[in-house]
């Protein structure tokens, strides 16, 4: 039944069948490596722009940052604006953040960018650079401090990071040791920091010298039942008597830090707009307190309460049980040396405390020469033996008169002699422990009346206080591995409400660690 065209159509039909089936092996080979490249495009898509920042950085104009690790190529110098691209890109890698977290938070790469140029005009940020390429950087903010009332300059130590193809080389130290020299040449005789890892810088002469005291009320224990005779005002952020009573505050509390304008700006910048402000004024429309606060997700979150006397306290108290409606619990930071559940007719609370922040004495004679000591007690002569492995300029001994309130360095003989560490001086001189707990942990050496001494005469008597002044809020770090924070030099002030450390904002000075 076939036809003389069939004959004619069935080569045609072949080759074409055959044409089509070398096609399709063709394609099979194709179809894999198609299906790879567009998934690497699209992780490519997805990952965090910090990682493609550094990928930018590393290989740009055709070099490889990862294979040039020779120390001969490191230099140390001061970044300034024109590093500013570098700087972030470094901060974002190190800490991880992605464009979609900024995002969220309403800022843009290029605001971020832009933001660090007063921190890096105002702060001392040193940088380690391998070639023309910035690999580390160590950032030191100028502040100054209440201790024992007397206002100290003092340098705030953050934004500590490296690349992790850098480290082990000895990079962190450097910095830390240059920046220590710059800052004693400032005249800056204390530096504080938060710390990464508190026995790596135990060993650099660094001493925990506060805790952090935090608290969870459910709405039923709020303290009810007050009439205090003044009221509650919400204000804007930038309320001139909110930051007045601020520095009221820091005038009068030991170990509180004052804040300048670079702290005020920092510590608005992660914030979420709902945050708010409210004052706590007397019955004479005078401002006694001020509370920091956001509620979400029916939790009323406490950033920063305090207070010049307790009227305002239980003011302030009062406004958050108007809000007992809203919310199921209250979490917050006590400024305070007592945890406040003793305060509640329901003392079933959660409180936590644990160490906070850590300090070091730079320079002992800058140091001793403003320090306040008790003047109700008999004058005494100390000599202290010191031992500082970082700074050579501490090692040695060092002969003071405490007299009348003043710290006068002598020759003349010395009527008791005492050897510690200069993390060991740092805690005992800044009052988080005691030089008879501390000779107790064989952290002093001394007879047993020096130390008597030590407590009772040279330093002032017991105060327990709090800081709150500034929102540093990010471990400082060798590594990046482990650091799952975003502080930008200038935005390490922050104290966010969540998954995060707060900063500066409740740091609380005592002689021992409670566990409660």
């Amino acid at each position: 039944f076939l036809s003389d065209s069939t004959f004619h159509f069935l080569p045609l039909a072949l080759a074409s069948f055959y044409l089509l089936f070398r096609q399709f092996l063709l394609l099979s080979w194709v179809f894999p490596i198609f299906i790879i490249v567009y998934h690497q495009l699209a992780f490519d898509h997805n990952r965090p722009q910090c990682y493609i920042m550094y990928k930018k950085r590393a290989y740009r104009k055709g070099t490889n940052a990862m294979s040039r690790n020779d120390e001969n190529n490191y230099t140390l110098r001061p970044l300034t604006i024109d590093d500013a691209e570098e700087y972030n890109a470094l901060l974002r890698y190190a800490f991880q953040v992605t464009e979609q977290e900024l995002a969220e938070t309403g800022w843009k790469d290029d605001e971020i960018t832009q933001s660090k140029f007063p921190v890096l005009q105002r702060a001392d940020v040193l940088g380690c650079f391998n070639g023309n390429d910035l690999i580390a950087q160590f950032a030191v903010y100028p502040l100054d401090m209440n201790i024992y009332g007397v206002k100290y300059s003092v340098g705030f130590v953050t934004s500590v990071c490296t690349y992790p193809e850098y480290t082990g080389h000895g990079i962190m130290k450097r910095l830390m040791i240059q920046s220590l020299i710059r800052m004693r040449d400032a005249h800056k005789s204390f530096a504080l920091l938060y710390p990464y890892s508190i026995p790596l810088y135990r060993g650099l002469g660094w001493e925990i010298i506060s805790n952090k005291m935090t608290y969870t009320i459910k709405d039923t224990q709020i303290p009810r039942k007050l009439n205090e005779p003044g009221y509650v005002r919400r204000v804007s952020w930038d309320d001139k008597e909110f930051k007045e009573l601020h520095t009221k505050f820091a005038e009068k509390t030991h170990g509180c830090l004052y804040r300048n304008n670079l702290a005020w700006e920092e510590y608005w910048r992660w914030d979420e707009d709902d945050t708010s402000v409210a004052i706590y004024y007397s019955k004479d429309d005078v401002p006694y307190g001020y509370m920091v606060y956001m509620i979400s997700s029916d939790v009323m979150h406490v950033k920063e309460m305090i207070y010049l006397n307790r009227e305002a306290q239980l003011g302030l108290w009062e406004f958050i049980h108007a809000h007992d409606s809203m919310i199921d619990e209250v979490r917050g930071n006590n400024y305070y040396s007592e945890p406040i559940a003793f305060e509640l007719d329901d003392s079933d609370i959660k409180e936590t405390i644990r160490p906070y922040t850590m300090g070091r004495i730079i320079d002992i004679r800058q140091f001793f020469a403003k320090y306040a000591c008790d003047p109700d007690e008999p004058s005494v002569c100390i000599r202290f033996y010191i031992e500082d492995d970082l700074l050579a300029w501490n090692n040695g001994y060092f002969t003071y008169l405490f007299d009348n309130g003043r710290c006068i360095e002598t020759e003349q003989q010395p009527d008791y002699e005492v050897s510690m560490s200069i993390g060991t001086l740092t805690t005992l001189m800044l009052g988080y422990k005691t030089a008879e707990k501390l000779h107790v942990m064989d952290k002093i050496q001394a007879s047993d009346e020096a130390v008597e001494h030590l407590d009772e005469c040279p330093l002032r008597p017991f105060i327990i206080f709090g800081i709150a002044s500034m929102d540093l809020a990010v471990p400082v770090v060798t590594e990046t591995y482990f650091v799952h924070l975003f502080p930008i030099t200038g935005d390490v002030f922050l104290c966010r409400y969540f998954r995060m450390l707060s900063g500066l904002d409740s740091i609380l000075f005592c002689r021992q660690t409670v566990s409660v």
